[in-house]
């Protein structure tokens, strides 16, 4: 059974979050008398498992005074350490720390009712050494102090920036921090378990804003969606992309698109961050959708820390998968853009023809892709082509389209695909299986009046409230910005 036992928590360390680079987090592996991947550095660190001093060897407290006094468990399992003032000890971690990158250090600290209970501290200090054995000290500093009234653990974090180290955190009371205090660090005794440091992982997040024809403030509900997604994140840069739709001169969507993006840049002026700006004017402009290319695009990158162990890690953005999923996207719109130039009936059929290919060929590798990796959304492929996969998809027949259209939702609700492209995906698809559509997206050229008009609406009486909810404009708009194109 003790064999069985051993095993069972081998196997629970090697299945832990590779995430945390603190070795033996909890301290409940040991090997030859100690925790595993831990070493006293310093005096008589004590060890405990439950409410038994085990460490230093050979002393065993275990009668009613201490079992009284000691939390009977850790805070996470049962093992646990306890460093007075000259004490140190220290753990192995994964990898070194690194130039450049954040790190989260977390950890569950509590004060027992015993050795100098009046003896409080609000800051905890930890040390990493460089490379040159030059020590960094790292500190912790919570709201208040923690004395021995409060009968739990408390859990206490930090996030600093790395620097290149050793593969090793020590645990003491370190530097002059404690200078303040009567006899500076002598007296101050805590328990400490459940060791936590992680690495961060840059990912991104976008907001898409769209305007009416020609327009460019930010209305309330638009600045809110801005900030909102800002909020409780550890931010690490912005940038802010304006588009312009074909409508008009060059130079003047070039100059819309740019009052578009000093709109977000006002609203994000106290953000102590890089923010950088893209002008795209109306290069990306996307064929046959000018309501789709008057916006801009806020691409959010934070610092982001996977603390939970069965959690999978996040998508990992592929650059040789980005270019290609671009290369692909050109190809779908360099066709459609000579097509819908072209006036000579002969020279149109030979590229609807190419078009014919060149949607079959893409389509083609597109599934080959969302086999292996999912869908190319904003994680794999990043912000500037997040959309790529979903208008190729949409320019499929109605079986493929149907095939993906769980797919596209689900990518939609986690942020991997722009929220406003859902409408144009679903009222196509309920036009083309004989319903009507819901928001309003799909229109047919009358050729008796010449104007553009809606395709039958299955809540004509909620149609603007529902293209709200997606961040279209109101219909009437909508439909007059295709009729004076």
């Amino acid at each position: 059974m003790k064999k069985l036992t051993f095993l069972l928590l081998a196997a629970s360390l090697n299945l832990e979050a590779q995430n945390n680079l603190a070795l033996n987090h909890s301290l409940e592996v040991w090997d030859h008398g100690m925790p595993e991947f831990w070493e006293i550095v310093a005096n008589t660190v004590d060890v405990f498992r439950s409410d038994y001093r085990i460490i230093p060897p050979g002393i065993s407290y275990s009668d009613k005074r201490y079992r009284s006094k000691f939390p009977t468990t850790g805070s996470d399992g049962n093992t646990y350490f306890g460093i007075a003032h000259d004490e140190i000890i220290k753990c192995k971690l994964r990898q070194p720390l690194e130039d450049g990158c954040l790190y989260k250090l977390s950890l569950r600290i509590r004060k027992p009712p015993i050795f100098n209970t009046l003896k409080v501290t609000d800051l905890f200090t930890f040390k990493f050494e460089t490379p040159s054995n030059q020590s960094r000290i790292i500190t912790i500093e919570t709201d208040q102090p923690i004395d021995s009234g409060a009968e739990e653990w408390r859990k206490v974090e930090t996030i600093f920036e790395g620097f290149r180290s050793k593969d090793e955190l020590f645990f003491g009371y370190f530097g002059d921090h404690y200078d303040h205090l009567e006899y500076g660090a002598v007296g101050l005794y805590y328990l400490f378990d459940d060791v936590q440091l992680y690495k961060s992982e840059v990912l991104a997040d976008t907001v898409t804003i769209r305007f009416s024809s020609n327009k460019y403030i930010l209305e309330s509900h638009q600045k809110l969606r801005i900030l909102e997604s800002l909020a409780d994140k550890e931010l690490h840069s912005i940038t802010v992309r304006g588009y312009a739709s074909v409508v008009g001169g060059d130079e003047d969507n070039l100059t819309l698109a740019g009052k578009r993006v000093d709109a977000v840049l006002k609203l994000l002026e106290n953000q102590n961050i890089p923010i950088s700006t893209i002008n795209n004017g109306e290069k990306e402009s996307k064929i046959g959708n000018e309501e789709f290319d008057r916006k801009v695009v806020v691409e959010i990158m934070y610092h982001h820390f996977n603390e939970d162990a069965q959690e999978s890690s996040p998508k990992l953005f592929n650059p040789r998968l980005a270019k290609e999923i671009s290369q692909m996207e050109k190809a779908d719109q360099d066709i459609r853009i000579k097509l819908e130039k072209c006036e000579k009936d002969s020279i149109r059929t030979l590229l609807i023809e190419e078009m014919t290919v060149i949607d079959s060929l893409n389509q083609s590798r597109l599934a080959e892709i969302i086999e292996s990796t999912g869908y190319p959304g904003l994680s794999i492929v990043g912000p500037e082509y997040m959309d790529a996969a979903f208008l190729m998809i949409h320019h499929s027949k109605l079986d493929i389209r149907l095939k993906y259209e769980e797919l596209i939702i689900e990518a939609v609700n986690k942020g991997e695909a722009t929220n406003s492209l859902m409408p144009y995906f679903i009222d196509r698809n309920r036009i083309d299986l004989g319903k009507k559509q819901i928001y309003g997206t799909q229109l047919y050229l009358d050729e008796k009046s010449g104007q553009f008009k809606l395709f039958e609406l299955e809540y004509p009486e909620r149609i603007d409230e529902l293209r709200k909810e997606k961040g279209l404009m109101p219909i009437e708009d909508y439909v007059k910005s295709f009729s004076n194109n």
